[in-house]
């Protein structure tokens, strides 16, 4: 497909056989971009380096590359905030972490980007409360409030 945008779909809305998955993306949808969130009855985030490596290595032969990780961060309720009709009753696509794990979501999300050679993460914002006025933005942790580019540049590309 020739066109001046990523066009790209989710591999597990499509299957959770991963190389099957992208066997139909690349070979039958004709695309050439994919999104990474789950794959071998797990998250993205859980998958360990054999795994990754195996993901590559499936991506590499049908010639497909990633355009986001899928990553649940800040798919989680707000702290403090009255429980959001909204959030799950249990796990989704295998993401079962905690407001207090969102850092090292984070982290993994990242690592998991310069892995797959993509330089975006898809993040969320909360689950939606019924009454915005909740918002209770000055409890949040100064960890999350990186106030500018430069400052979230610097967090997610660290000088070594």
């Amino acid at each position: 497909m020739n066109s001046p945008f990523r066009i790209s779909v989710i591999n597990d809305e499509v299957g959770l056989d991963f190389g099957r998955a992208c066997e139909v993306i690349s070979r039958e949808f004709g695309l050439e971009w994919i999104e990474l969130r789950g794959m071998w009855n797990k998250n993205i985030l859980k998958l360990d380096a054999t795994e990754v490596a195996e993901a590559r290595r499936i991506l590499e032969k049908y010639k497909l590359r990633v355009t986001d990780i899928a990553s649940p961060l800040f798919k989680v309720d707000w702290p403090g905030a009255p429980k959001s009709k909204y959030s799950p009753k249990g796990a989704q696509f295998n993401a079962d972490f905690t407001y207090d794990q969102q850092g090292e979501v984070l982290d993994r999300s990242v690592a998991l980007a310069k892995a797959f050679r993509t330089d975006r993460v898809r993040c969320f914002d909360f689950w939606r409360l019924e009454d915005q006025s909740l918002t209770g933005r000055e409890s949040m942790p100064n960890y999350w409030q990186l106030q500018t580019r430069e400052q979230a540049w610097n967090y997610l590309n660290p000088r070594e």
